[in-house]
């Protein structure tokens, strides 16, 4: 180890360290906080760690200092010592690492919160949820920033281990009182609501599979609701049919106060398929990332 890189100056395991913050963070402004001087230390910092290194860590072509391709790899050796050693230690002193879930807003509220509520999977470790987009949260997987992506089915993972752990169906939801039917039980169609139903559709912005659903129908039913609002998360749906004035489409799992939900017969064969991807290789060191994914694929 004479002549170990660890060993020569300049190299610090702070220095080290501080790649993953620049990383997580986006950049090097970032992760100052936007304080000028801190930012500056830092700069310093790796340019001293490069030179030690004798390798570019960082892009200073771009706007703000990103790592640059080497600084990259080096930062993903990096990360993964960081969460092996601290999975190694919290196992040795018999305590819980943190297993950090990167997911959407409603993924999170209504799925995964309940999941770790149930009674036998409370004890699964120390989590942090991450709200990311669910091609981000793949990225973010992959790229070490976090340990577990839960995403939809359509966005499997390139490199790593990628399985399915939910299919779930899609429901009408409305404030109650706002669909009439007498049709207990049975599903409704879109034409059904479309009698004196006065109220909009919110539905998600932009081209997913329900949204072009209802597009097409509103499309059908010219004289029928038509969409009056465009959302960007599910929780923001359920929101605006808490006023009375909208009804929207959401995964069954979602829950709201005042809200009835119905089963619709367009919607059939219509589901959000929930994945979840993680590298194999921090399975091997991480036994809380093991029983969670041990649990959730066992539904």
């Amino acid at each position: 180890m004479s002549d170990s890189m660890l060993e020569r100056a300049g190299v610090t395991l702070d220095r080290l360290l501080l790649l993953s913050q620049i990383a997580e963070r986006g950049g090097i402004m970032a992760a100052a906080n936007g304080d000028a001087t801190r930012q500056s230390l830092m700069s310093r910092q790796m340019s001293s760690l490069e030179e030690a290194l004798r390798v570019t860590l960082l892009n200073r072509e771009s706007k703000p200092y990103q790592l640059s391709g080497d600084g990259v790899r080096i930062e993903g050796l990096v990360r993964d010592f960081a969460k092996d050693f601290e999975a190694c230690v919290q196992d040795l002193v018999g305590g819980k690492e943190t297993l950090v879930i990167g997911a959407g807003e409603s993924v999170i509220l209504w799925f995964l919160i309940p999941f770790f509520s149930k009674k036998g999977n409370v004890d699964l470790g120390r989590i942090r949820f991450r709200n990311m987009r669910s091609r981000d949260a793949v990225r973010a997987m992959e790229a070490g920033h976090i340990d577990l992506a839960i995403h939809h089915g359509r966005d499997a993972a390139e490199k790593s281990v990628t399985q399915g752990i939910a299919d779930i169906d899609y429901r009408l939801v409305a404030k109650k009182g706002v669909v009439k039917s007498d049709a207990k039980g049975k599903a409704l169609n879109w034409k059904s609501l479309t009698g004196g139903l006065k109220v909009r559709v919110a539905a998600l912005e932009g081209d997913g599979g329900t949204r072009r659903l209802i597009d097409e129908l509103c499309e059908r039913n010219p004289n029928g609701p038509q969409v009056g609002m465009e959302c960007t998360s599910l929780p923001q749906i359920l929101g605006a049919c808490e006023s009375g004035e909208f009804f929207g489409i959401v995964p069954e799992i979602a829950r709201g106060e005042g809200l009835e939900f119905f089963r619709l017969r367009e919607l059939k064969g219509e589901k959000m398929g929930l994945a979840m991807s993680y590298r194999e290789k921090r399975t091997e060191t991480s036994g809380v990332l093991r029983a969670v994914v041990r649990a959730l694929g066992a539904g």
